[in-house]
C-alpha cells in the first residue's frame, strides 16, 4: 500500500511540475542563457576540481628486455671455438 501511494505521488509531482510547449516559451526563454553560463560554470568547477584532486600521473618507461651481453667461447690457446656447423660458439660474458 505504501508503494502504490509513493508511486501516485511522485507521479502527481512529475504531471504538475512539467510544462508545457506554451509556458516554456511564455518569456522568450530569457532565463536560458544565464542557466547554460551557470551550468557551464558549475561544470567546470566540479571538472577542474576532480582533476586538482587527482593524483599526479607518473609516466614510467616501458620495459625494454636487452639480451645479455655475448662473449665468443675461446680455447686455451686463445683461439675461437666452433661448433660443428662452424659457427662460432658465445657465452655470457
Amino acid at each position: 500500500m505504501n508503494k502504490i501511494l509513493a508511486i501516485a505521488a511522485l507521479a502527481g509531482l512529475v504531471l504538475v511540475g512539467a510544462t508545457s510547449q506554451a509556458s516554456a516559451w511564455h518569456r522568450g526563454c530569457w532565463g536560458c542563457g544565464p542557466a547554460i553560463i551557470g551550468g557551464a560554470i558549475v561544470g567546470g568547477a566540479i571538472v577542474g576540481g576532480a582533476i586538482v584532486a587527482a593524483p599526479p600521473v607518473v609516466v614510467a618507461p616501458a620495459p625494454v628486455y636487452v639480451a645479455p651481453a655475448q662473449c665468443p667461447v675461446t680455447d686455451q690457446f686463445g683461439r675461437v671455438v666452433v661448433d660443428q656447423f662452424g659457427r662460432q660458439v658465445y657465452r655470457p660474458c
